[in-house]
């Protein structure tokens, strides 16, 4: 079991639903000097500190106190796997570039192709690898996997091979498991 308390809010989507829709998703609820119990995995309990449930013994506690707990980021749409940057596509933008225009410069989704084709497993591997970890630090806690860059069979497969998925897992799980892996 595991026992958050005194955190300086404890932020809540709603009570006493499942799920928020529209603009009912705009309902946080804050909790000052807020608790968390949890057990299997499953939130049981939230509320107040002070009327936080009797502790068991060999519960972990963990004092919050000077921090927010809040539910954690869903990144629905993450096309995490890619290879180089547009990063100077965007400066042609801000000058006044059209889409039509850098991609007939050779820019654009096809110059991520390219990039995608020419770079390794393993160089996609750690690229993503340190995207998805970058993603945790900031508190996103499912984040969806698209591919796409790739456009042919072979190069779809180098992206998604089964591996990855193990990689991510296991990335995952060690920051949730231990926040201070990087």
């Amino acid at each position: 079991m595991l026992i958050i308390s005194h955190a300086t809010q404890v932020i809540c989507v709603g009570s006493g639903s499942l799920w928020r829709r529209g603009p009912d998703m705009r309902q946080l609820e804050s909790i000052p000097d807020g608790a968390v119990v949890i057990s299997d995995d499953i939130i049981q309990w939230v509320g107040p500190t002070s009327d936080l449930p009797p502790i068991p013994a060999d519960a972990e506690v963990i004092d919050a106190n000077g921090k927010v707990v809040l539910p954690g980021f869903i990144d629905s749409h993450t096309h995490l796997i890619f290879a180089g940057t547009r990063q100077d596509e965007f400066e042609q933008r801000l000058q006044g570039k059209t889409y039509e225009e850098i991609a007939a410069g050779g820019g654009g989704i096809n110059a991520t192709v390219q990039q995608v084709r020419r770079a390794s497993k393993e160089e996609l591997k750690a690229a993503t690898r340190g995207r998805l970890q970058r993603l945790l630090s900031f508190g996103a806690t499912t984040v969806e996997i698209k591919s796409g860059y790739g456009l042919t069979l072979a190069d779809e497969l180098k992206c998604l091979l089964p591996n990855f998925a193990m990689s991510f897992a296991s990335a995952a799980l060690s920051r949730w498991k231990n926040p201070s892996v990087s």
